[in-house]
């Protein structure tokens, strides 16, 4: 591929300040970025260029973000139906529509949880933990949360 686009997002109502919305866990959102203009924009206008959307979050504590500011990416990928989004706890999301019906669904959700990586969903034809261990993250660093905490014991990595 040799050209992409970047659309960096940071609040049009309030004077470029960042997005200004309330932080919610991730399937509460019933639209998210991947379903509004911004991404419906790229596909339309730019068909077969990838367009990277950043949109910037406050991260204001009144709205839940607990002070920290906070990049959302997603991935509009040339003549795909769906947006890759990356949210706030670490999960791969297909986002959009497919003619009338709505398509949400996570690919990989990974969350730190005292200091270890917990794999929740792993959708992907290559494990994330083999990747994980690739990049050098140790087995007992690793919890493959997917499973019941009564059979993680015979896996190979941490149980909690």
């Amino acid at each position: 591929m040799a050209k992409g686009r970047l659309n960096v997002r940071r609040g049009e109502r309030n004077n470029n300040q960042g997005l200004d919305m309330t932080r919610k866990d991730p399937f509460e959102w019933m639209f998210g970025f991947g379903s509004g203009r911004w991404s419906l924009e790229a596909k339309e206008k730019y068909p077969d260029v990838p367009t990277l959307i950043i949109c910037y979050q406050k991260g204001e504590k009144k709205k839940k973000w607990d002070d920290h500011p906070i990049y959302l990416p997603m991935l509009v990928l040339p003549k795909q139906k769906f947006v890759l989004m990356f949210n706030y706890d670490y999960e791969v999301l297909h986002i959009g529509w497919d003619g009338v019906r709505r398509i949400h669904g996570s690919v990989v959700h990974i969350d730190i949880i005292n200091d270890k990586v917990w794999i929740q969903y792993d959708g992907t034809s290559q494990p994330v933990a083999e990747a994980l261990l690739e990049a050098g993250i140790l087995r007992e660093d690793i919890v493959l949360g997917f499973h019941p905490a009564e059979l993680r014991q015979y896996t190979d990595f941490a149980v909690s």
